[in-house]
């Protein structure tokens, strides 16, 4: 990350604590485009199950379209495509780099692939993992 001309991160503490460990004193930005898409949970009380199953049953469900009153599927996509072309923008004048959330960040790299953009490097799903996207040259 020390390479990155432009340090930009959600504004939600885990995000931001990542983005000030990076930062090393340098400043960043913070903007809200680049929050976590929601995870509302079904409620089901008679079903006890792992937080683990919880998450997937969650995800599948708004994924399918049920938000329940949070942010839609189809809103959290527009906004994955405004925070893509924030990012491309940045990545104009040199390297940038974002501290942001695992599902969001996927939702974002897509949009990034369909506009031209290569995953030189990917890290997986892990915690502290990162993706690296390259514009595709121009032929």
């Amino acid at each position: 990350m020390a390479e990155a001309g432009r340090l930009l991160s959600s504004p939600l503490p885990r995000a931001r604590e990542t983005a000030e460990l990076l930062a090393l004193g340098r400043p960043f930005e913070t903007d809200p485009v680049f929050v976590e898409a929601p995870l509302p949970a079904p409620h089901i009380p008679w079903l006890r199950a792992s937080p683990s199953f919880w998450w997937v049953l969650s995800r599948v469900t708004w994924w399918c379209g049920l938000a329940m009153g949070a942010e839609s599927r189809p809103d959290a996509e527009a906004r994955a495509r405004t925070a893509a072309g924030r990012l491309a923008g940045a990545a104009e004048a040199g390297t940038v780099a974002l501290c942001g959330h695992g599902w969001f960040n996927r939702m974002i790299g897509r949009v990034l692939r369909r506009q031209g953009w290569i995953c030189v490097a990917d890290g997986g799903d892990a915690y502290w993992s990162l993706r690296r996207y390259a514009k595709r040259p121009q032929s």
